[in-house]
């Protein structure tokens, strides 16, 4: 789970040179709070491979259909948390 602040993190843009191909890769888009595909060169702490791990590892958008709600409960400490996912219908 990335910190909120890594998930909004400016997108990184890079150009493709002739020894890197773009790939196709998902993004946390701070503008619509969800993940996002793209086709780039560029890589970031808020760049996955596909957009299970996206949404795993940025769950801070908003709830939409038929995406994956984390919730965050404390347990004993602030360092401590339990994490409970649920599936919109």
């Amino acid at each position: 789970l990335l910190s909120e602040w890594q998930c909004r993190a400016p997108r990184p843009f890079a150009s493709c040179d002739g020894s890197v191909r773009p790939r196709h890769v998902y993004y946390f888009n701070n503008r619509t709070n969800q993940c996002e595909s793209d086709f780039t060169c560029a890589k970031g702490m808020n760049t996955f491979e596909d957009k299970i791990c996206c949404i795993t590892e940025c769950p801070y958008g908003e709830l939409r259909a038929n995406s994956v709600l984390h919730v965050l409960v404390p347990f004993i400490s602030s360092e401590l948390m339990l994490t409970f996912s649920f599936r919109a219908l």
